[in-house]
């Protein structure tokens, strides 16, 4: 059986960040603490740390250094993966076809999603739109 690869969208490490809903922060830390025991293979994406950043500075208020911290310390999670492989055609295409964020529509775009090689890990219902698979954190069996 092919081991399934989980792409973490930007609400999971947010959710665990700022824990304004702590249902969601625990199901996320959760998440993240399976990824360093290697019990699940996961990646995201340089995009989605931009997005942290751009998120956490204008929705909220963190400060510079709290960005720093955060991004930092997700970029350095064991057994977590950076990929960047998004086609901006594809990108295009479905923000034109949708009522989405850009930003969703070039996550979406990577080859893995177009193939169905990966899973969405997101509260962001944005995706399902897109007809890519997504799954929440308390629906992955850790």
């Amino acid at each position: 059986m092919k081991e399934i690869s989980y792409f973490l969208d930007t609400n999971i490490f947010l959710r665990a960040i700022v824990r304004d809903d702590a249902k969601k922060a625990k199901e996320c830390e959760a998440l993240l603490q399976a990824i360093m025991e290697k019990k699940i293979r996961a990646f995201t994406s340089h995009v989605v740390l931009s997005e942290i950043a751009w998120v956490g500075r204008g929705v909220y208020k963190m400060s510079k250094q709290e960005i720093i911290d955060a991004v930092r310390g997700i970029a350095t999670i064991k057994n977590l993966k950076i990929r960047d492989r998004f086609n901006a055609f594809i990108a295009l295409e479905y923000f034109e076809a949708h009522n989405v964020k850009f930003i969703d529509a070039l996550i979406a775009s990577d080859s893995s999603f177009v193939k169905g090689a990966f899973v969405i890990v997101s509260y962001d219902r944005a995706f399902d739109k897109l007809g890519i698979q997504r799954v929440e954190p308390d629906k992955i069996p850790l």
